[in-house]
């Protein structure tokens, strides 16, 4: 990854964490882990957390559902020519 990649996944996974503290229904804890960049950085996978832990797939769900408004953030706020296409995952293992 070279640096301006390595710029714009940073931007993204800070805004991805402040948009889920933002939008978080309180019914679940979600936190923003990482970031995983792939596909020549077409593609950013922002890694979660969710508790308590039988929450995990509605928290998920939850996540992806707003992907369309933390898209829309990602553009208005990050200063690139081309923003990667954006999806939740569970991250550290929680898969």
């Amino acid at each position: 990854m070279n640096r301006h990649d390595e710029k714009l996944a940073e931007q993204i996974q800070r805004l991805a964490a402040e948009f889920v503290n933002r939008q978080s229904s309180g019914q679940t804890f979600i936190t923003v882990t990482g970031l995983r960049w792939s596909d020549q950085g077409r593609q950013a996978n922002v890694q979660i957390g969710v508790w308590p832990k039988d929450k995990r797939t509605l928290g998920l769900e939850f996540a992806r559902r707003q992907l369309g408004e933390l898209r829309q953030l990602v553009k208005e706020r990050v200063r690139s020519r081309n923003i990667p296409w954006l999806d939740f995952e569970f991250g550290d293992g929680q898969e």
